[in-house]
């Protein structure tokens, strides 16, 4: 892995998120803090429902409007409030310094398209070439991502390709341009674990080869604990607990932490059945007052039902959001 600069080249600071529905107002995000330094490779995980997606999203620029609006906070890339940026500014950015791998390649690629038609609009975008340079480039980052035969994959249509093979087409469309920030969205969910292990791979190579930082979206603990170096944490749309991931596996402080720990399952452990985290995500349209987790917290106090935990560092590189960690 790819030593990571001490200077934050992402920085998200009280970033808030709603969305307007017909049955009332969703507060996606509600105050979320997450770093991560330029070289680094981080995990955000959660349950389904905690706002991962958004958050990725938003970074991107990519909420629906009106449907969806930032009530708040800013996003610093670079030192550059990516909030403040017009639709224009941030198409420029969008793909040349910050790309996205979205978590189906079905619906990322363009069925009626070849793919190398689709990588080579990416790169002539941001770059004043011919289309022969393109496909050129197209070819290098193919092979790069370890596509065989790249010059006669370039004319092939999605559906030729396997899974594995569309979701590395994916992620050789989001590298064209050599990003400085890849946010990596479920980039494995619909694929098999040996294609998995391939892609997770692949990324960490990319983070070597061409230092790209990596935002890591995943709700599989075991994913991040071999692929990333720090971790967040997110629960109904707050960060909740970040930490070196080592130290995260270690010693889990949020109750929530520890639950998702807890339910992984164990070689050589027997149990009648998979343990569980009691309870349900709240509905983010009447979210719970104070620790938006203590319906289902075993710890919970009159402190949690009322007051709303802020994070912080419980110890070097450790922070946590929780009335009662120190106990």
């Amino acid at each position: 892995m790819k030593q990571a600069s001490p200077t934050p080249l992402l920085k998200v600071s009280d970033l808030r998120v709603s969305f307007h529905t017909e049955t009332g107002v969703v507060r996606a995000l509600d105050g979320v803090d997450l770093q991560i330094s330029e070289g680094e490779i981080a995990g955000l995980v959660g349950e389904t429902g905690s706002g991962k997606s958004v958050t990725g999203n938003t970074i991107m620029g990519l909420i629906p409007k009106p449907t969806g609006y930032v009530d708040g906070g800013e996003i610093l890339f670079d030192g550059e409030d990516l909030l403040k940026l017009g639709s224009e500014a941030l198409r420029r950015i969008r793909g040349k310094k910050i790309s996205m791998i979205f978590q189906d390649p079905f619906t990322s690629l363009n069925p009626v398209h070849r793919v190398g038609d689709q990588i080579m609009e990416v790169i002539r975008l941001h770059q004043p070439i011919t289309r022969e340079e393109a496909a050129s480039q197209a070819c290098q980052i193919m092979e790069m991502v370890g596509i065989p035969e790249p010059s006669l994959r370039l004319r092939d249509f999605p559906h030729q390709l396997s899974g594995g093979m569309r979701q590395r087409i994916v992620i050789a469309i989001s590298l064209a341009c050599r990003p400085r920030l890849l946010i990596a969205d479920e980039p494995t969910t619909s694929l098999d674990v040996t294609i998995q292990a391939q892609v997770l791979d692949l990324m960490v190579d990319m983070n070597q080869k061409i230092g790209a930082t990596i935002l890591l979206i995943s709700h599989d603990l075991g994913v991040i604990s071999e692929t990333c170096g720090k971790i967040f944490v997110m629960y109904a749309g707050r960060i909740i607990e970040w930490s070196d991931t080592k130290l995260f596996f270690e010693r889990p402080l949020h109750p929530y932490s520890q639950g998702l720990i807890a339910c992984l399952p164990r070689i050589g452990e027997r149990h009648a059945r998979l343990r569980t985290i009691p309870g349900t995500v709240p509905d983010l349209r009447e979210v719970p007052a104070g620790c938006r987790f203590h319906p289902r917290c075993p710890r919970r106090t009159e402190v949690c039902q009322s007051e709303r935990p802020v994070l912080e560092e419980a110890e070097p590189f450790h922070w946590v959001a929780c009335h009662r960690w120190k106990e």
